[in-house]
């Protein structure tokens, strides 16, 4: 064992691997709070997750694929992310500073409901009356959680959003709004917020960064073999 940033790096039977991989994908947990969850190191957890277990015990694992490509979490496309957070500075901008929970509470809101708080005329087409976070459960699930796929997902894309020079990371978790978008511009990024929820969204190159990049860099989204999360 070796010690990182307090965890371990341990070895682990590939049935184990297949079973903490399916638990991670179900509750949106990490292998380090499943495994302290068994442990009884960390009693804060879903209520369903003693089901899950169950449910996955039952199963023959061994059948089971523990590749990464197997257990690839459908999740909405980067640019419609993107495009959740840059809107909150069009609709909200009082608050020009924003805090990282101020970001992912509002963003929380329009997946969740459909649209964002105090702006229920901004909607969309409804489509079987879904949601994205009805759309999309799995990845949605446990968003309140730090480490939960919901939030590790908006961090990342706030990241890049950084990187491109988009926004700016005045203090740690706060953010600013770095381009001054055209109206057309802003059209265009309101536009996308404002699809209807589904499965396999694909949009094209809209916008360019302050660095002349392609943005969003959709060639390497989801849908590709690829993800810009990874970066």
């Amino acid at each position: 064992m070796s010690n990182i940033k307090n965890t371990y790096i341990i070895r682990i039977s590939k049935k184990s691997h297949v079973f903490l991989t399916s638990l991670k994908l179900k509750t949106g947990m990490t292998f380090v709070n499943l495994i302290d969850y068994s442990l009884g190191l960390n009693t804060k957890t879903n209520d369903n997750l003693i089901d899950d277990i169950n449910v996955l015990a039952s199963k023959n694992l061994s059948t089971l694929d523990s590749s990464k490509s197997s257990f690839k979490l459908i999740k909405p496309t980067s640019s419609l992310i993107d495009s959740f957070i840059l809107i909150c500075w069009k609709y909200y901008p009082d608050i020009f500073t924003k805090s990282r929970q101020n970001i992912l509470g509002l963003i929380r809101v329009k997946l969740d409901t459909g649209s964002f708080p105090d702006y229920e005329d901004i909607s969309f087409p409804l489509i079987d009356k879904s949601t994205w976070a009805q759309v999309f459960p799995k990845w949605f699930k446990n968003n309140s959680y730090r480490q939960s796929n919901f939030q590790v997902y908006i961090d990342n894309r706030l990241k890049y959003l950084v990187s491109k020079a988009f926004l700016l990371r005045s203090d740690k978790g706060m953010y600013e709004l770095k381009v001054n978008f055209s109206i057309s511009e802003w059209e265009l990024i309101e536009s996308i917020t404002k699809l209807p929820p589904q499965v396999g969204l694909v949009i094209p190159n809209l916008l360019k960064s302050p660095k002349e990049r392609p943005w969003p860099l959709v060639y390497r989204d989801i849908f590709s073999n690829d993800d810009i999360n990874d970066l």
